[in-house]
């Protein structure tokens, strides 16, 4: 759903003092904003996740079996939220599509897992429907016809949907940095729904870390490239064919 493990990121030439942003999809399950979160990781860091889990109150299950992305190392999969039941929803939805080596039929069964774990992450509808439209198109088919990384098929289409300016918390390409209030690919950057609820993480964010969501908020608003090859570069020096994106709003 989320397809941001596949992007290649190169960091764009960005000032800010140095940080460790805090997790904003954490935050996001503490404060009420988020029903739920899928959370993949190395087993070596399992146990730090379920003490996190136990101190926070919330329940995970793990999926049956582990994931793996190419050029990485098998990945677990953890799924948590506020109760068990909803834990479990979310990896039962996932089981029905979960990654596998060999090719999953695109069917209605198909989509409707993937539109029920969408639901149970807490993402608005319309992103779910838009990201159902790229899977039965091929989510690497650009719109426009040719293959491109599904990060870049999905700014590119967003982008085409935008009607206002972009919006910076919308701003989903610096989540290797850890930057970011939105965790989903957005149908559009100025999608009603997800500016309410990135607004509504910043002001939680900066309610527990001003300084960091200060910092934050100043990263996501700077204008930056995504290239061909799904790289995030500095705008000023943008190859051909490459998305420019003015986040200079928040």
């Amino acid at each position: 759903m989320l397809g941001e493990e596949a992007a290649i990121y190169e960091p764009p030439v960005l000032t800010s003092r140095a940080m460790n942003p805090p997790d904003t999809e954490w935050l996001a399950l503490e404060a009420g904003l988020k029903p739920g979160l899928r959370q993949t990781l190395g087993a070596q860091h399992l146990p730090g996740l379920e003490r996190r889990v136990a101190r926070a109150g919330f329940a995970m299950v793990m999926a049956a079996r582990p994931v793996q992305f190419p050029g990485r190392e098998p990945e677990e999969v953890a799924y948590v939220a506020r109760t068990r039941a909803h834990a479990e929803l979310l990896r039962d939805a996932e089981a029905r599509v979960f990654p596998s080596p060999d090719p999953i039929p695109l069917t209605d069964a198909h989509l409707a897992a993937h539109a029920e774990l969408g639901a149970a992450l807490g993402f608005p509808r319309c992103c779910v429907d838009a990201f159902l439209t790229r899977l039965r198109r091929g989510v690497t088919t650009r719109a426009r016809g040719g293959d491109a990384p599904e990060v870049f098929v999905a700014v590119e289409d967003a982008l085409a949907a935008t009607q206002a300016k972009p919006l910076g918390r919308l701003n989903h390409l610096l989540f290797e940095r850890r930057v970011r209030f939105l965790s989903h690919y957005p149908c559009r950057y100025d999608c009603a729904e997800s500016a309410t609820y990135a607004g509504a993480l910043f002001e939680e964010t900066r309610r527990r870390v001003p300084a960091d969501a200060d910092a934050m908020r100043a990263m996501l608003c700077a204008p930056l490239a995504l290239t061909l090859e799904g790289r995030v570069s500095d705008a000023a020096n943008a190859p051909p064919g490459a998305l420019v994106l003015d986040f200079s709003e928040f």
